[in-house]
């Protein structure tokens, strides 16, 4: 007797086969999380492993999108998850596809599945035997595209991070971002970003140059466009970046980074134009402290939590410097730094911040290896008299090659006599015997 067969193909259901494409095909970079302590810049954290990474994935998604209408329909969500723009041809080719996949759905088309955007993108080569990446050779120039910057972002409604990286000096990048920057975002409608958390701005004197107060201006359109913004990174050499800035109720972390300021050749800004953050919990500083800040803090630092220096070899925080910041943040519970890198240098011994509770160290000696006195200066600062509410101690070191130090024992000590209680990032309490 002989079985009979199916009358069909049993077929998965397209939930399980979006739960498969999960793995292939979602951006670890589309993610917003908010602040976690010492996230590097983005330029640092970029390595040739994760841009094949990336390009390992939009080829997965391709690659899916092509065997059937049902994986199409799936896969095009983390194809346009994270999408990033490289010139005028790529902008011209992706709007023509939101514009023509809104009209079809009649959803919002491929728009809606954005959640990062970044533009303009330097283009990279790989080769199959090299760890390195390069930038591509400079195709002829492109004519700028007729694409308005706010027509992208109206299609793009549920963005939550826009990332508008440094320009090369090259006359393609200039005239790609000309385009884009030359036209207001002010529309009649709503804002034009409800959903976007995380903005990552960089700019420097050449833009300028270039754009005049345009680029600024869209900056500030940007920011009053995202009711909802809670993350900005700010890398400006303009000493009214902040100034500048509209209000933004819902930020909480703020990044600064400068790499040409020099803030003894700039006027302070009034401190009336300092824009309203009541909810700024986070300040991260990727640069030595400019002046302009210190305005900026006098007003918006009285709520601030946490302050983080960033990794900085070769820096110097001065007991000057360190009572400025501090004195301006009477809140602050927490301080983060790496150690040595920048060297922070105690402020003065008739000062004191009392609601300080935690101080976060980061070593890495593949970054940087300090030397024993540095070490000892900077756990100097802790158990010394500026802070005397400090309670805990969170050492950021994978490696544990602190408890290898020879000058380890007695920095312990000293902690653990003013009442800290000392514990790697995992919870591990460090034990005196290391």
């Amino acid at each position: 007797m002989t079985s009979s067969v199916p009358a069909y193909t049993p077929r998965a259901p397209a939930e399980i086969w979006r739960s498969i494409f999960i793995h292939a095909g979602v951006s670890r970079a589309s993610h917003h999380g908010g602040y976690a302590p010492f996230q590097p810049l983005r330029d640092m954290a970029e390595t040739s492993a994760t841009r094949q990474e990336d390009t390992r994935r939009l080829q997965t998604c391709l690659s899916i999108i092509r065997v059937c209408r049902l994986w199409h329909l799936i896969a095009a969500e983390f194809l346009y998850n994270d999408v990033l723009i490289m010139d005028s041809t790529g902008l011209s080719s992706l709007m023509n596809g939101l514009q023509r996949s809104a009209i079809e759905d009649g959803l919002g088309g491929f728009g809606r599945y954005i959640r990062r955007l970044e533009l303009p993108m330097r283009q990279y080569r790989f080769t199959e035997h090299t760890t390195q990446w390069s930038p591509l050779p400079i195709p002829p120039l492109f004519p700028s595209s007729d694409f308005r910057l706010v027509d992208l972002l109206l299609l793009c409604p549920r963005l939550e991070i826009f990332c508008r990286p440094p320009l090369r000096l090259d006359s393609r990048d200039i005239l790609f971002w000309a385009g884009l920057v030359s036209t207001s975002l002010e529309t009649d409608g709503p804002p034009l970003l409800p959903c976007l958390r995380r903005l990552e701005w960089y700019e420097t004197d050449l833009d300028t140059r270039f754009y005049g107060s345009k680029n600024t201006a869209r900056l500030a359109e940007l920011v009053a466009h995202a009711p909802a913004l809670e993350d900005l990174f700010l890398s400006s050499d303009r000493p009214d970046a902040l100034s500048a800035l509209p209000s933004c109720p819902s930020l909480q972390t703020l990044r600064l980074n400068q790499s040409h300021y020099q803030s003894h050749h700039t006027k302070l800004p009034s401190v009336r134009n300092t824009p309203h953050v009541p909810h700024l919990t986070h300040l991260v500083l990727h640069t030595m402290l400019p002046s302009a800040l210190l305005a900026f803090l006098s007003v918006a630092g009285a709520h601030l939590h946490v302050l983080e220096f960033a990794f900085a070899p070769q820096s110097v925080f001065s007991t000057t410097q360190m009572q400025c910041l501090l004195s301006r943040c009477p809140s602050l519970y927490e301080i983060a730094f790496y150690v040595g890198a920048p060297e922070i240098v105690a402020p003065p011994p008739a000062f004191h911040h009392p609601a300080l509770r935690r101080a976060r160290l980061k070593l890495s000696p593949e970054e940087w290896h300090p030397y024993k006195h540095v070490l000892m200066s900077q756990f100097g600062v802790l158990a010394g008299p500026a802070f005397p509410g400090l309670e805990e101690v969170v050492l950021h070191d994978s490696s544990r090659s602190l408890t290898r130090r020879e000058v380890w024992p007695s920095l312990l000590r000293a902690l653990v006599r003013r009442g800290c209680r000392v514990l790697y990032a995992d919870g591990e309490v460090v034990s005196p015997g290391g």
